[in-house]
């Protein structure tokens, strides 16, 4: 079995294109809550994911490599993979916004329903980008392997949503808050959501 952990990149600066000076810092420091243990009990390759073609989820990855480098906490390091736009671009979120009808419905409920409603094609697009990419990882990892990355909301709920439509394990009205995420595991080609983490 492989395991791929996505969370939510770190808190946005003043500007909102990168992630806090103080939010790195504090992911040096003291890790990631849930990955922590995550990682410490893993016995097979940790391997980093550098997200999005967006660089804040790059910036989250490696601030949090650097935490268990500093502690010592990875007992054996796999390197890193590429960055996905499948998982995360500004062309996509410019799509999210370019409706100020679905923005504010948005703002009201969640994006999950207001695309729902105005536009299911959108939702059914990004998810089956993004299980492209997330299988596209794990085709080039071994078993046993451990994938982290970072992305962003709604995309990894609606992944989520995508992965697990039959089981209904999860609420279309779920938002990640920052460094909270999914555990995705693939076994024998099946791909499964499994549980949230960091919440």
């Amino acid at each position: 079995m492989k395991t791929l952990v996505i969370i939510r990149h770190g808190r946005k600066d003043e500007d909102g294109t990168l992630v806090d000076k103080d939010q790195l810092a504090e992911i040096e420091n003291i890790g990631i809550a849930g990955l922590n243990d995550l990682v410490k009990k893993h016995q097979g390759l940790v391997i980093f994911h550098l997200g999005t073609a967006i660089e804040r989820t790059g910036q989250t990855i490696k601030a949090y490599e650097r935490h268990l480098d500093i502690s010592n906490a990875i007992n054996s390091f796999g390197g890193y993979l590429p960055a996905d736009a499948r998982l995360g671009s500004n062309k996509i979120f410019k799509e999210f916004s370019e409706n100020p009808e679905i923005v504010k419905e948005a703002e009201r409920t969640t994006w999950f329903n207001a695309f729902r409603r105005y536009n299911p094609k959108f939702i059914e697009k990004i998810q089956i980008n993004m299980l492209d990419a997330i299988t596209d990882i794990f085709s080039r990892v071994d078993d046993g392997s451990l994938v982290i990355s970072a992305g962003h909301t709604p995309m990894i709920e609606w992944l989520a949503l995508g992965i697990d439509e039959n089981d209904h394990k999860i609420s279309c009205k779920i938002k990640l808050k920052e460094l909270t995420g999914f555990i995705f595991t693939e076994d024998k080609g099946r791909i499964q959501v499994t549980r949230t983490i960091g919440f």
